[in-house]
């Protein structure tokens, strides 16, 4: 007996979600991979690049609004805006996600994005994550008075 077209359909519905299962994510990223091209500012810690948010490893900026009340908004935000917004950023990802987003090292001209707002006070290093790569830069802001660890404490998952 030959089959149906319902159960033809039935069948190839069940093919196709059984192959997208086995392929994983559609947005799996490989530890790295590298992403580059004109950015934006998503917030102090993240970026996004020809559509994709990333997330920066091992640096922890505080949210809206949480510090620095009397400059009236994001400082760590408007940082990064000002170092990245409109140049070519590359971030070469280290296979992880967070919240959805690939996590990797993000440079602008060969130099760290995270050391440079961690060394300016508008980060902090995230050891859990940075394996203490921006310890250094987080001990210079402090000698330079731009410590954040008096207003702003690591989160948790640090």
């Amino acid at each position: 007996m030959s089959a149906t077209p319902v159960s033809r359909t039935r069948t190839a519905i069940v093919l196709l979600i059984a192959g997208a299962v086995l392929a994983g994510p559609a947005n799996a990223w490989q530890n790295g991979e590298v992403i580059e091209g004109r950015a934006t500012a998503k917030d102090g810690d993240g970026i996004v690049i020809r559509g994709t948010e990333i997330r920066m490893q091992g640096v922890a900026a505080p949210e809206d609004n949480s510090y620095r009340v009397d400059d009236g908004g994001p400082a760590a935000t408007r940082a990064l805006s000002e170092l990245v917004d409109g140049e070519t950023v590359t971030c070469r990802l280290d296979g992880s996600t967070a919240r959805g987003r690939p996590v990797g090292i993000c440079t602008l001209g060969g130099q760290d994005l995270g050391a440079t707002l961690i060394r300016n006070g508008y980060a902090r290093d995230c050891p859990r994550y940075s394996g203490g790569r921006y310890r250094a830069a987080e001990m210079q802001a402090r000698a330079d008075g731009e410590d954040l660890s008096d207003i702003y404490e690591l989160p948790g998952y640090c």
